[in-house]
């Protein structure tokens, strides 16, 4: 009797338990699954054409890029013809050079482009074609800038209406004077937005165009120019032809020049007195600090040592240089950082050579500079005159300028 009390007892406990699973089993199948895989596998299987809302806190878009002939139509020369389609393309091409590997384009700033020719083949103008562009620009070169070795030209664009920045190609193809392609050059270009730009970098006003000064990296000079014409540039020479008289003793064999002393002049000399070329102008920034370097050869006419005799003209040649290290700072110029205003706070020179050196320096008297990741241009305002000198950023890994 015992043993079926017990028998019942432990069917009955079973039952209750039974009944308490079978409960909880009910109850977890009405509580949704919170599975990560699960939330996937529902997702997954939505419609294909049933689109989520907008959410008012995603970015927009970004605007469509500029189209080839917006940017070809937008671009400044100080003299072009704008012709149809591509430039003539040759088979027959010379081994020229290119002063950078990438053109970069600052509105309000001339970009000044040097072409190296070792062979010296005539260069009569520069086609230059924005890839995918329905026409091309022929532009004469800078025959005052231009010496048989180096054919120089500028570029310039106008933002007006342009989504900037802006990253594409560009063809640049010299010419000689019978219009054939001497050679080809196919590089990116990269424009950023306008230089005296005050209201944002792009035309929805967000930091597309923040284009911070780049450290570790030279600026080097490039030109100078007052009130908007051309001053000065590295390699340019300085100075004039004249004639100067003298005398010569032709009494002794060989002729020698001789000292006039007192007497009239006998013979003339025709000077060419190319008398400074610069050869290297360069800033280094360092955060805060800063090194400057300024490199200058000159070539005097030196009356003693020529030959009045022969209608030689000699000439003395000497190197001065400069060296200095300070302290900078820049601050955004507008407030979306797309340049900066530079200024330097001290400027220390710890290796000068002898030679009289013009006012130098990126700030010259406190004139304000402004510097972005490609150039630095210093303004000065002297005897009613603007003087703007132009850095540019040195492409990493080329050293064309030395």
């Amino acid at each position: 009797m015992k043993n079926i009390l017990n028998s019942g007892l432990y069917l009955f406990i079973g039952c209750i338990f039974a009944l308490v699973f079978a409960a909880c089993e009910a109850s977890d199948s009405m509580i949704p699954d919170t599975d990560p895989d699960s939330e996937q596998q529902i997702e997954d299987d939505s419609p294909e054409d049933e689109m989520p809302e907008d959410d008012p806190d995603e970015p927009d878009e970004p605007q469509p890029s500029n189209s080839s002939n917006e940017i070809s139509e937008a671009l400044k020369f100080n003299s072009a013809q704008l012709k149809t389609g591509s430039p003539p393309a040759s088979s027959n091409l010379s081994e020229l050079f290119i002063d950078k590997d990438t053109i970069k384009l600052w509105p309000g700033v001339r970009g000044r482009i040097r072409i190296l020719n070792r062979d010296q083949i005539e260069i009569s103008a520069i086609l230059v074609h924005i890839s995918g562009a329905d026409g091309h620009h022929e532009v004469p070169i800078e025959a005052e800038e231009s010496i048989d070795s180096v054919s120089v030209f500028y570029i310039d664009i106008d933002p007006t209406d342009l989504n900037l920045p802006h990253d594409g190609d560009i063809v640049i193809s010299p010419i000689d004077p019978s219009g054939e392609v001497i050679d080809e050059f196919d590089h990116p270009l990269h424009i950023d937005p306008p230089f005296d730009e005050a209201v944002g970098a792009g035309p929805d006003g967000t930091e597309m165009g923040n284009c911070p000064p780049k450290m570790a990296i030279p600026y080097f000079w490039i030109y100078t120019t007052v009130d908007g014409k051309f001053s000065d540039a590295p390699g340019y020479p300085h100075g004039s032809s004249y004639e100067t008289e003298g005398c010569c003793d032709r009494t002794r064999d060989p002729h020698n020049s001789v000292p006039c002393l007192g007497k009239p002049p006998t013979d003339k000399i025709v000077v060419n007195n190319q008398y400074s070329l610069t050869d290297e102008e360069f800033i280094k920034l360092f955060g805060t600090d800063f090194i400057y370097a300024l490199d200058r050869s000159i070539n005097n006419f030196d009356y003693d040592a020529s030959d009045f005799c022969e209608g030689r003209a000699a000439y003395s040649f000497a190197e001065v240089g400069l060296q200095a290290t300070g302290t900078s700072s820049f601050t955004p110029a507008n407030g979306f950082e797309t340049f900066y205003e530079f200024t330097i706070h001290t400027m220390d020179v710890f290796d000068r050579d002898s030679g009289v050196f013009p006012r130098i320096g990126p700030n010259e008297n406190g004139s304000p500079a402004y510097i972005n990741c490609n150039y630095l241009i210093v303004t000065s305002l002297t005897e009613g005159s603007i003087t703007t000198k132009v850095f540019e950023r040195q492409p990493e890994g080329e050293n064309w300028h030395s």
